[in-house]
């Protein structure tokens, strides 16, 4: 049985106010800025670079390793349902091009290399390979991995490891509608955490595998972090259920 979680004045004592990793991308954050707009969301607020709490991390990794994959299930089918039509959405207005890649070798060297050419270039690899999702094609999938390194983490300059993509993932999660920001948590948070605290941590990151795709919605708690919720503050019905 997981530990129950600790109330979440536990994320303030520890959140951190460090800067940034890398350098922002300023044309990704003001294309952010006008997709929520657009969409009739609120304005983009700005949030803390956080430290993950490792407590929580671990409570999550734990959780999604014996969850149960429930594509079936009708909350989780809108869910993702939402999340697909809104990622599909942010992929119409990316301003680069985009080239796959599969599971022969990354063309970046680390999360900078993608930054940069991004930025330099306007041009970005996305990934390509792994299994196959239960309720996203392969072409979905491939349109979510790159928005999600686009507005999750070039934006703000957010890298790959534990940090950063908490980061990205709350960056990610302020584009997103309540139902499909659900599922975008188990996408990001939920896999992550399995991969960076989960049973294979101890190993290198480049030799830990990914997650096994699953779909199911974390629980309020796990899926909701304290800056999000006090940027939106203002919004109730956009912080969501």
């Amino acid at each position: 049985m997981l530990r129950p979680i600790r109330h979440f004045a536990e994320y303030w004592k520890r959140r951190s106010y460090y800067p940034n990793p890398y350098r922002e991308n300023h044309a990704a954050q003001t294309l952010a800025r006008m997709y929520a707009r657009k969409v009739g969301f609120p304005p983009v607020m700005e949030t803390p670079f956080v430290e993950p709490v490792i407590a929580v991390s671990r409570v999550i990794a734990q959780y999604y390793a014996k969850t149960k994959s429930v594509p079936r299930d009708p909350q989780v089918r809108r869910c993702y349902n939402d999340l697909k039509q809104e990622v599909s959405f942010q992929y119409t207005i990316l301003p680069v091009k985009i080239t796959p890649y599969g599971d022969k070798g990354a063309p970046y060297n680390d999360s900078k290399d993608m930054m940069d050419d991004l930025i330099a270039n306007r041009h970005l690899y996305v990934y390509s390979g792994g299994e196959d999702h239960p309720l996203f094609t392969r072409k979905e999938n491939f349109k979510f991995r790159a928005v999600h390194d686009f507005f999750g983490h070039a934006a703000r300059g957010f890298a790959f490891g534990p940090r950063g993509e908490e980061n990205a993932w709350i960056e990610h999660s302020k584009l997103f509608s309540p139902f499909a920001r659900m599922a975008l948590s188990t996408e990001t948070r939920g896999q992550n955490s399995w991969v960076n605290f989960g049973p294979y941590s101890n190993l290198p990151p480049d030799k830990r595998p990914y997650a096994k795709q699953k779909v199911f919605i974390l629980p309020r708690q796990l899926r909701l972090h304290p800056v999000f919720m006090e940027a939106y503050s203002r919004y109730p019905e956009f912080v969501g259920p």
